[in-house]
């Protein structure tokens, strides 16, 4: 069975044949170029699987700390599930410039449709990912993560595979 989000194999290795071509055409040297930072995720949830859609604010408050809000909605034929958290990201450097790993968690609240024990619950988050700066306001990504949802008896699992994010 092939997952309809991702399509067929085509469509994925020229999204990371381009991926790959936008990472490697800049040398940027900062992580971000404002205090502030949006960005928007597209990607897969898994248990059940959805299209996930993961727009973020943020602020640095540190060269490589940042804390703000975080949205992921995950949308299905008959399921919803989603989660509105405060997130914290500490970014780690390494000896790339342009490549920032980094590790996030995150508090909040989660909301589904109907086909859960609770349709409202608390949600806690912890994730990773990786971010490459294609030029100073400009980062693409990616980030897995770990969802617990106690009230609504449910673990998922969060995947923006393409993340774009952007100075404001």
């Amino acid at each position: 069975m092939r997952f309809a989000v991702l399509g067929d194999m085509t469509n994925l290795r020229l999204f990371l044949v381009l991926l790959l071509l936008a990472s490697s055409s800049a040398n940027a040297k900062s992580a971000h170029a404002g205090p502030y930072v949006g960005s928007l995720g597209i990607g897969v949830m898994f248990n059940p699987s959805l299209f996930l859609l993961n727009p973020q604010i943020e602020y640095f408050s540190k060269r490589n700390f940042a804390y703000g809000i975080s949205a992921q909605v995950g949308l299905g034929s008959l399921v919803f599930l989603g989660t509105v958290t405060g997130t914290a990201r500490w970014k780690f450097d390494i000896r790339h410039p342009n490549w920032h790993p980094s590790a996030e968690l995150g508090l909040g609240m989660a909301f589904a449709s109907a086909g859960y024990l609770n349709e409202f619950g608390v949600h806690m988050l912890m994730g990773g990912g990786v971010e490459y700066q294609v030029t100073p306001d400009i980062a693409v990504g990616t980030t897995l993560r770990f969802n617990f949802a106690p009230p609504l008896q449910t673990f998922f699992f969060s995947w923006p595979i393409f993340q774009g994010r952007f100075s404001l």
